[in-house]
């Protein structure tokens, strides 16, 4: 994954998550890139979301739109301008002391085809493009 805005560039290691409906950087992947949540000057929010944790509890958390984000796929490099993300530091799973670096959502991944293969020595994601309806000819929809 990469991810630039204002302050600079990331390249790290995201999780894929097909649970997840929003798209994650922990508080040190924002600040890498020149988001900042605390601090004396903290960089004010595009947006808030609710996110409901583990047993329901809930939390507003601050939201950005990215310059761009981008991931490649065997099926080629897939970009996002203006990408929208919470900042939210999660326990990694292979580690529950250390922070995911970040992690990638089903919200950019809408309206796309994913094959995801796990086998041994043949491991693949592939992301289709866009679907986009075309337009009606007689009152039939096409792709």
């Amino acid at each position: 994954m990469n991810v630039s805005h204002t302050g600079g560039t990331d390249t790290d290691s995201f999780l894929f998550d097909t649970g997840a409906e929003v798209s994650v950087l922990s508080s040190t992947t924002g600040a890498t890139v020149g988001i900042f949540t605390t601090g004396e000057d903290p960089t004010p929010p595009d947006f808030y979301i609710e996110v409901v944790g583990v047993g329901g509890a809930t939390e507003e958390v601050p939201g950005y739109y990215v310059n761009s984000l981008s991931l490649t796929s065997t099926s080629g490099q897939i970009k996002y301008d203006r990408a929208p993300v919470i900042v939210l530091d999660v326990p990694d799973p292979r580690n529950p002391n250390q922070t995911l670096p970040g992690v990638l959502g089903t919200n950019l991944l809408t309206s796309r085809d994913l094959v995801i293969n796990v086998g041994q020595g043949n491991s693949f994601l592939y992301v289709s493009s866009q679907w986009a309806w075309k337009g009606t000819a007689g009152g039939n929809w096409s792709d």
